[in-house]
């Protein structure tokens, strides 16, 4: 007899009472009615089982991070998917990775939409898995952390410092707010450290935790992994497999610069950005807004607020990998996001202040005057201006708010 876990049921319950509409639904109910499975992938505690139950209560909640439900699923794969009703979510799938080629036959047989729901922490497991087994048979939803936009939609009071702090992990958001001082301790004992250590050998936590740091003070600058060892005190290819266990569990990103085929002398190394503001507050040790707007790292975290912010807007509508990118000449002239968005070639300037100043637009000149004839390009700045708003002069000023009319026109 399949055994039915619910160890999540009371967390479950406990973010379904915030009741924060997600901008995800939308594309979630759309491929849930095209395919007969849907991966919800994302960073852990973003939201993703969330999202799922509250969208399909009557669904059978099942979750991998049980050891003993996990063996099951590896150890008898074929039992365990007969066992399964239509419609039932299977959480963290990534620690049965056998399973995969299972699901595809067990799918064979009956095709219907809305069979099989996946969630799950750990993206390279889980692509691997799909590309290998799944392809063509699941649609795939990347969720992120909360945005401004969807705080808005529930009417929630916005405090700009605030939300910027605390960043956009649910927790944090739900009931009268979780206390992020004691919350993001827990996180990353209880999550990253040991997503870590399932993925590649950790030797010294100490050293971990001296990596997670140094990368928050590295967030929003070009990514030099062989920097980061030396500055940890750890080996280069160290360095290399715990980032990319932070990229594959949804912690850390290395944004890639954009060019075009005649564009030739522009800067080919990635840009470091977690992708939460609050969790790089809390590796800095900030502990309250007034200190984060303070700080000398106060336009860094404006700058990954402002990037997870971006991504989210695409990422919730349906994009696995958001066409955002960055920009910088061998001179130094950068422009911090360029995005291809519907309406075409967005050039974002990321300011932790009210207003644009003069040279702020250095790096978007530039690159109007690299691509004139050959790209439209929309000039936009990411500040803390109180509400988005167009400029006199071109371009426009948004804040969190403003990315659907700045991205689609």
């Amino acid at each position: 007899m399949q055994m039915i876990y619910t160890i999540k049921c009371n967390l479950i319950a406990y973010y379904l009472d915030m009741s924060c509409p997600r901008v995800a639904a939308d594309h979630l109910k759309e491929l849930a009615g095209s395919h007969p499975i849907v991966l919800v992938s994302g960073a852990r505690q973003v939201g993703k089982t969330t999202l799922l139950t509250s969208h399909f209560p009557q669904a059978t909640y099942l979750t991998l991070d049980d050891p003993i439900l996990a063996e099951t699923a590896e150890a008898s794969p074929r039992e365990f998917l007969d066992g399964l009703s239509d419609g039932t979510i299977l959480d963290e799938v990534q620690y049965a990775p056998g399973l995969f080629r299972h699901i595809k036959m067990w799918i064979d047989r009956d095709k219907r939409p809305g069979r099989l729901f996946l969630t799950g922490s750990q993206k390279f497991n889980l692509m691997q898995g799909v590309s290998e087994s799944l392809a063509g048979r699941v649609g795939l939803l990347d969720l992120g952390g909360f945005t401004r936009e969807e705080l808005e939609l529930a009417k929630q009071p916005i405090d700009l410092l605030d939300l910027v702090w605390r960043g956009g992990f649910p927790a944090l958001h739900a009931g009268n707010g979780g206390v992020p001082r004691l919350w993001f301790p827990s996180y990353v004992a209880t999550y990253l450290e040991r997503d870590v250590r399932n993925l590649v050998s950790v030797h010294n936590l100490r050293d971990f935790a001296r990596f997670l740091r140094v990368l928050a003070l590295r967030s929003g600058q070009m990514l030099n992994l062989a920097e980061v060892a030396r500055d940890v005190g750890i080996a280069p290819n160290t360095a290399k497999a715990w980032f990319s266990v932070l990229e594959t569990s949804g912690i850390a990103v290395a944004l890639e610069p954009w060019h075009c085929n005649e564009t030739k002398r522009i800067v080919k190394t990635p840009k470091l950005f977690l992708t939460d503001s609050g969790l790089m507050c809390h590796l800095l040790g900030i502990a309250t807004p007034a200190q984060m707007r303070a700080s000398a790292h106060w336009g860094a975290i404006w700058e990954t607020w402002a990037f997870s912010q971006i991504m989210g807007w695409f990422r919730n509508r349906g994009s696995v990998a958001p066409p955002v990118y960055w920009w910088r000449t061998v001179e130094g002239h950068e422009v911090d996001f360029l995005v291809e968005a519907p309406r075409g070639l967005v050039a974002i300037e990321c300011k932790a202040r009210e207003t644009v100043q003069d040279g702020d637009d250095r790096g978007i000149k530039t690159l109007l005057k690299q691509l004139a004839g050959k790209e439209s390009v929309h000039p936009a700045y990411f500040l803390t201006s109180p509400k988005p708003h167009p400029l006199k002069s071109g371009g426009s000023v948004v804040n969190g708010s403003g990315l659907t009319k700045l991205f689609k026109g």
